[in-house]
């Protein structure tokens, strides 16, 4: 088996690169799929740790590749509100990337509604910092 390392990461991402791969957002999907051209949709689940994260965030900014982290709510790891996982965030985000909530509804006992309420309070203190820090 081969073992994950941000060097090999960033050789794949040069990979892709190498053979004409468009790498694009969520919201450009239909577009690409349009184009009839290979692209690449990068999207990371954080379920253990921020801080890996923003190392594979470097390298494809780097490589001026955006991409989604989906970030979880609710998690036994970390807390996405705290001041050191904000900074982490706002700073994968000033590398161009998008951050999204990651709802694992067993966290919810499959509520819905409580989840979609954490999802707004989110999403209201990312565009708070956003506004007071312009970034995040």
């Amino acid at each position: 088996m081969v073992q994950f390392s941000l060097e090999g990461y960033s050789q794949l991402l040069s990979a892709f690169k190498d053979k004409d791969y468009i790498f694009c957002q969520f919201e450009e999907i239909d577009a690409r799929l349009a184009e009839e051209r290979p692209f690449v949709l990068l999207r990371h689940d954080i379920d253990i740790s921020l801080r890996p994260a923003l190392e594979v965030a470097r390298i494809e900014y780097e490589q001026g590749i955006q991409a989604t982290y989906f970030v979880l709510l609710r998690s036994p790891f970390y807390n996405v509100l705290s001041r050191s996982n904000a900074e982490i965030l706002s700073e994968i985000q000033s590398y161009g990337h998008q951050i999204a909530p990651h709802i694992d509804l067993t966290f919810y006992d499959n509520d819905w509604a409580t989840a979609l309420m954490e999802v707004e309070v989110f999403e209201d203190r990312k565009h708070s910092m956003h506004a007071s820090q312009s970034n995040f």
